[in-house]
């Protein structure tokens, strides 16, 4: 029995010895670890960022842009690519100049582009084209690309022509189901609901002032809201035709993305500077913290970098986030 604590003291000083090492070795306030890198499946090298997520049926598409070393430019130049998630860095699908920060995917067209300027395409990356249309929140179907912005506007993906659906809508997100186009004006605290071929909108939730993000799922609108002070944020259950509203959830904070699938809701709060925090709600309605995250940045006049709005991709078992150190593949 002496001989067995003997060995047991011996190994418990070798641990310990080793343990020194590696913390002498790791420098002062070093971790082992990068716990940054935790979940990023895409890596953005030096000179590249993850701009971009979108989903649709299953597959998960994003953006890359790197920097255009064989233009001297500043800023920067840069090239991107849009990409199916996929082995060995994912499949591409297209190229283009610039620094496209939105990307949105129907059933058979993609679309992506920043300021106004965008290149719609079908999925494989055939038949583009240039589409000029005001907004940075856009939804897509198999014929047209909804803007939401100081107008909500109609735009054909073959023809590129472009139809204002509501003026002054003052829109700061937009969905889309078979049938109708939703959208929210947060001045108003107003969830707004028209055809999407025009005509009445009809309001199916008020007094929801803050509403930023909305997104479809379960056969329900489910609304984002911003708010200072601890639960000032809420997420709200919206029936389509507006009988009710269920409040789900409290958060603080200023929800840039919401996602919802069969079991949970997802939101991504950014106030516009530093770090970002992702959080999913159970069916109990807790607010649990996922993960906190730094967007990713573009180069403005050097050295100075600008932060992009991250935005988000729930599947029933992951979320995606684009980040500064590549595309984050978080499960819950």
């Amino acid at each position: 029995m002496k001989w067995l604590v003997a060995v047991l003291v011996v190994v418990s000083l070798l641990g310990a010895a080793a343990g020194a090492y590696l913390a002498f070795f790791r420098g002062p306030g070093e971790e082992p670890a990068d716990p940054e890198s935790k979940g990023v499946i895409i890596d953005a090298a030096e000179g590249e960022q993850i701009l971009a997520v979108a989903s649709e049926g299953g597959r998960v598409f994003f953006v890359r842009s790197a920097v255009d070393k064989e233009k001297a430019c500043d800023p920067p130049c840069y090239r991107a690519e849009l990409r199916e998630l996929g082995p060995r860095g994912g499949q591409r699908i297209m190229g283009r100049e610039g620094e496209p920060t939105v990307v949105a995917v129907g059933a058979s067209h993609v679309l992506w582009g920043a300021s106004g300027v965008f290149e719609a395409a079908g999925v494989d990356g055939r038949a583009s084209r240039l589409i000029s249309a005001a907004g940075d929140r856009v939804a897509v179907d198999t014929t047209h690309a909804f803007f939401a912005g100081i107008d909500l506007t109609r735009v054909d993906l073959v023809s590129g022509k472009v139809e204002t659906l509501v003026s002054g809508a003052n829109a700061a997100d937009v969905a889309i189901d078979d049938r109708s186009v939703y959208f929210v004006e947060p001045r108003a605290g107003v969830v707004w609901r028209l055809l999407k071929s025009g005509g009445p909108r009809t309001p199916i939730a008020k007094e929801l002032p803050g509403a930023l993000r909305l997104a479809l799922g379960r056969g329900r609108v489910y609304v984002a809201t911003a708010g200072e002070g601890a639960g000032a944020g809420a997420v709200w259950d919206v029936a389509t035709d507006g009988t009710d509203k269920t409040k789900v959830a409290s958060f603080d904070g200023r929800p840039v993305a919401i996602g919802v699938t069969r079991s949970n809701i997802d939101v991504l709060l950014w106030p516009g500077a530093g770090r970002a925090t992702l959080l999913t709600i159970g069916t109990g309605g807790a607010a649990l913290v996922l993960r906190q995250l730094q967007p990713p940045a573009l180069a403005v006049v050097s050295p100075s970098t600008k932060p992009v709005e991250p935005g988000m991709v729930s599947t029933d078992r992951f979320v995606y986030v684009p980040s500064a150190r590549g595309l984050l593949q978080v499960e819950r």
